[in-house]
């Protein structure tokens, strides 16, 4: 998240670049104020407009979500998977700070916010019907996909990051997953990322591992050939 510099702040808090408020509102307190403010220029570090909808709005998106969790049955929640969690991480963020936070930009927030509720909307009552509901969550997915590929990739690239996934399962028991990662570090690939699917009910879980999609067959070949089971 980019935070704008008030004109109190001193010049050695100047220059932070942070991705969560609660440091920002640290960095705020360092300079002597706090959030929200009935001045909100005499904060050491002001949030943008900019902001509310990359990085206010998903937090309110994702609580809202969770919260319709609260009323779930538990054997339906038995069966989230990664997808859901991932929407929902955030909504264990603290409350009152993000009170504070969405407070001091609420103008801003709550116009992203009533765009968002419109686009969903559309979509809901064109659902009313099954092809005009079909096109509709078509068009959505896409707009989606067109928004997401202008995120920026690896070490602040403008081009998105493109990468295959390769899917291992992963036995529930200490030293597996570092077990994992030292095999495929042996294959002379670079692994970009991971991420970890638990199998509900199960002593075993699918790790997910991006790579460059040139190395991709050669790293499942490399896993099998060690005795892992691998799936593609």
């Amino acid at each position: 998240m980019r935070l704008q510099p008030g004109p109190t702040c001193s010049p050695g808090a100047l220059g932070w670049s942070v991705r969560t408020g609660r440091r920002g509102l640290t960095s705020s307190r360092r300079c002597g104020s706090s959030l929200p403010d009935a001045d909100r220029t005499s904060t050491c570090w002001t949030w943008t407009p900019t902001t509310a909808l990359v990085s206010h709005l998903p937090q309110l998106v994702a609580s809202a979500l969770a919260a319709d969790l609260v009323t779930a049955p538990t054997d339906l929640l038995d069966l989230a998977g990664t997808g859901l969690r991932d929407l929902v991480r955030i909504a264990a963020s603290d409350a009152a700070l993000w009170a504070q936070i969405v407070s001091t930009n609420a103008t801003a927030v709550a116009e992203d916010l009533g765009r968002l509720l419109r686009r969903l909307q559309s979509v809901a009552t064109a659902l009313g019907g099954l092809d005009a509901g079909a096109a509709a969550t078509a068009a959505l997915i896409q707009e989606g996909n067109a928004g997401y590929s202008r995120l920026p990739g690896k070490h602040g690239s403008r081009e998105p990051d493109r990468f295959a996934v390769v899917s291992v399962v992963v036995a529930d028991r200490p030293g597996e997953l570092a077990r994992l990662l030292t095999d495929a570090g042996t294959a002379g690939i670079n692994i970009e990322d991971l991420a970890m699917e638990h199998a509900p009910g199960l002593p075993v879980g699918v790790a997910e591992l991006f790579t460059d999609p040139a190395g991709a067959a050669r790293l499942r070949a490399h896993l099998r050939a060690g005795g892992w089971s691998v799936s593609g």
